[in-house]
């Protein structure tokens, strides 16, 4: 935004546990998009520690936080950025196995997923 600095998260302390379903809402502008960015690693936080599952991501390179996000965090764009070319089963399998999952591994999970999502057939 220029010389114009935003303080977006400022003052922000939040903790999230293991099984928690968290809901992030609020105006545009209020910071959302920001704090998901954050917490996969995608922006840097100016100032203060950003710690998802034991790491301080503020500290850490670009290839630690890729590989990070590819095996622990997960996102749904509003514009999906999906691979138009795969169906979605292969859409789902891709990360898996860049993550380096076993194909036993990625049957079990992906499966798992598609229905939970009602997506089997």
């Amino acid at each position: 935004m220029g010389g114009l600095r935003v303080d977006a998260l400022r003052g922000l302390d939040l903790e999230i546990r293991e099984g928690e379903f968290v809901s992030v809402h609020g105006p545009s502008g209020a910071g959302k998009t920001t704090l998901l960015n954050i917490i996969g690693g995608l922006d840097q936080p100016t100032d203060g520690e950003i710690i998802v599952f034991g790491h301080n991501l503020a500290k850490y390179d670009e290839d630690f936080l890729a590989t990070f996000r590819c095996t622990h965090v997960g996102y749904v764009f509003q514009l999906y950025n999906l691979i138009s070319t795969l169906t979605v089963l292969e859409n789902m399998v891709f990360p898996m196995q860049l993550a380096g999952w076993s194909d036993e591994q990625i049957t079990k999970r992906s499966s798992e997923l598609l229905d939970l999502l009602g997506l089997t057939d």
